[in-house]
């Protein structure tokens, strides 16, 4: 275990040192930069950077650092986007009780938000758990992770591809839905590969839309509810669903669990739509310092706010076995479309 203590000191303190040299552009000789060793008996006792680090052009390094807003919009929009899909699936697998699952999911993030800012301010490098795990366990732990957080990112993509081409099919009925997925995925596939400073300009324009129309939604929503009150809520807490909502067979659409049952599934259901939350840390060093931290309470503070507010009115505003069965991928066009009209739809 110390050797890998001492291999993730030698490699922090080689990129602390070019991370150093990159901030003096005062064209003094960095020839002689050297950092002391935690490990004072290893014999990696002084790091010294190699000729080719050295080599770092100084205003490459530091010109195109992202700031808060960007660095943010890349990740929330993982985050909030998972909203168009994971509400109506919470609803479903938790019944009345999916806000609570909503907040317990925000409670686990809290948690996991404090570890990871202290790690990866320590270990301010990119590939977020693969990283962590390998200067703290074995290769092979760490490639375990990484191919579960690859399989993750993938399952996100798809999902949250499929789900917005779900909602463009309402306004476009005769669009082809796998193939509208495959050519939305592609674009985003070609901004990444033109570089992260340019896509994320997109990212922020993309992240604050999205922003505002979720803002817009709750309003409307919750003005929504004042108007006509929350008798809805309230059969939908008793579990009374009147005929025409239930299925010929008088199923409702979906199961209905106990509490505890309830909140176990739909805890993990609402998981889901958290899984991008670490995805600030896999371009860590393309931030400046001090951002990647302030990611990480923007991107709480986000979920804290709209995942379970956005549960809970939807709860309030449409019977579960409609939101089982009719609004299922689409329900957060649908509540527009049942508090605002054809505009907010």
């Amino acid at each position: 275990f110390g050797d890998q203590n001492e291999r993730g000191s030698v490699l922090y303190r080689r990129k602390s040192a070019m991370l150093h040299q990159s901030q003096h552009a005062d064209g003094k000789d960095e020839d002689h930069i050297k950092f002391p060793s935690l490990y004072p008996n290893s014999k990696a006792a002084v790091v010294e950077l190699s000729p080719t680090e050295k080599k770092i052009d100084k205003s490459t390094s530091i010109k195109h650092r992202l700031g808060v807003l960007i660095a943010t919009a890349i990740s929330g929009n993982d985050i909030l986007s998972s909203l168009l899909f994971v509400t109506a699936l919470t609803a479903v697998e938790a019944g009345i009780y999916a806000p609570i699952a909503q907040i317990l999911v925000v409670f686990t993030l809290w948690l996991y938000k404090g570890v990871y800012q202290e790690v990866l301010s320590a270990l301010p490098m990119n590939g977020g758990c693969f990283n962590v795990l390998l200067h703290t366990t074995s290769k092979g732990t760490a490639s375990i992770a990484a191919c579960f957080s690859i399989l993750s990112y993938v399952a996100t993509c798809v999902c949250s591809g499929t789900s917005a081409v779900y909602y463009l099919h309402e306004l476009v009925p005769g669009l082809d839905v796998k193939l509208y997925t495959v050519l939305l995925l592609t674009f985003f596939a070609v901004l990444n590969l033109m570089g992260i400073s340019e896509s994320g300009t997109v990212a922020l324009i993309i992240f604050t839309v999205h922003f505002l129309t979720l803002a817009l939604l709750c309003c409307f929503s919750l003005l929504y509810l004042c108007r006509n009150g929350f008798g809805q809520l309230e059969h939908n807490w008793h579990g009374y669903h009147p005929e025409e909502e239930l299925l010929p067979d008088g199923n409702p659409g979906f199961v209905q669990r106990g509490f505890w049952t309830s909140i176990f599934f739909g805890y993990g259901t609402a998981m889901l739509g958290v899984s991008g939350f670490e995805s600030s840390s896999q371009f860590i060093e393309e931030q400046a310092a001090g951002v990647f931290p302030k990611t990480l309470d923007n991107m709480w503070t986000a979920i804290a706010f709209f995942n379970p507010l956005v549960m809970f009115l939807a709860i309030a505003i449409f019977p579960l076995p409609d939101i089982a069965r009719v609004h299922k991928s689409v329900l957060l066009s649908s509540m527009g479309r049942q508090v605002a009209g054809e505009w907010l739809h």
